[in-house]
């Protein structure tokens, strides 16, 4: 019995021993990868982790591991403002501009790059037909408006109130809640849209979310895309400055990047399809 124990032990020894001597290439938990947070993002960040996933295998000596932070909780937007836990990431990934200047200013940002832009749509019932009409996004929510028809809004999103309300601007329209059916949902782009979808009402949110809201278990979608808006969201991947001990996990950080601005990242890019649509542009597609 003394023996197994000592032989145990001795085994232990060597495993820490050889645990010294790979520190340079362990993080504290014990694995050896690039890490990835969202901020503000979500679900394209959902396509990019997918991306990440199932693209980058040949560019990296073990398969890309992440973590990702849900964007939009108080505490989680908190959490990425604060120094110690973004040094834990290597990459965030954020569609909101005012956040990449953010940690320029913290001294966290090595690297800044676009990887795709998502456009603002309008959706509603389907058997509401605005093509035979001619209308645009503007048109149709001018007459959703004075026909007091119902529109929702997913205040969580920073993207689409900010859009929205230089729409009803735009349009002329100084409150948009003197419609009586103008909801504030309180909800997430994508959780809304089932809303939109048992109510029958409309609402503007980004492609990808829409093409999500499409892909899911509800296939029979009882909205439909309506109008294009002239509004886009770009996604930008930034690197985070790094500590000697996390050079492997930085060279491997700066494959990704290349990649999805190489020819090959682009067209996975634009030729990403969910739910039969192709959410993404390229960031300098016009």
């Amino acid at each position: 019995m003394k023996k197994v124990i000592r032989c145990l032990l001795i085994a232990i020894l060597t495993m820490c021993l050889r645990g010294v001597s790979d520190a340079s290439l362990l993080e504290p938990d014990g694995y050896r990868r690039v890490k990835i947070a969202e901020c503000m993002n979500s679900p394209p960040a959902q396509f990019l982790l997918m991306v990440f996933a199932n693209s980058f295998k040949e560019l990296a000596p073990v398969s890309p591991a992440w973590q990702t932070l849900p964007s939009e909780s108080l505490e989680d937007r908190k959490a990425l403002f604060d120094g110690l836990v973004i040094g834990a990431y290597d990459m965030i990934f954020t569609g909101d501009v005012e956040y990449t200047k953010k940690l320029d200013e913290m001294g966290m940002l090595r690297g800044v790059y676009p990887v795709f832009r998502e456009r603002l749509i309008l959706v509603g019932p389907d058997d509401f037909a605005p093509s035979p009409m001619g209308l645009g996004a503007g048109d149709i929510m001018k007459k959703i408006f004075t026909d007091q028809r119902l529109f929702f809004s997913p205040i969580k999103n920073k993207w689409i109130v900010e859009s929205e309300s230089a729409m009803w601007s735009g349009l002329g329209v100084k409150n948009p809640a003197d419609n009586r059916q103008y909801v504030e949902t309180g909800r997430d782009d994508v959780d809304a849209l089932y809303l939109v979808g048992d109510e029958g009402g409309f609402m503007l949110v980004g492609e990808a979310s829409f093409a999500q809201y499409v892909d899911s278990a509800r296939t029979s979608a009882p909205i439909v895309k309506l109008a294009d808006t002239e509004y886009y969201r770009t996604s930008y991947v930034c690197l985070i400055s790094t500590f000697g001990f996390r050079k492997e996990r930085t060279a491997a950080a700066d494959k990704y990047v290349a990649w999805l601005k190489s020819d090959d990242g682009r067209k996975v890019i634009e030729d990403f399809n969910i739910g039969g649509i192709t959410p993404f542009v390229s960031p300098d597609s016009k």
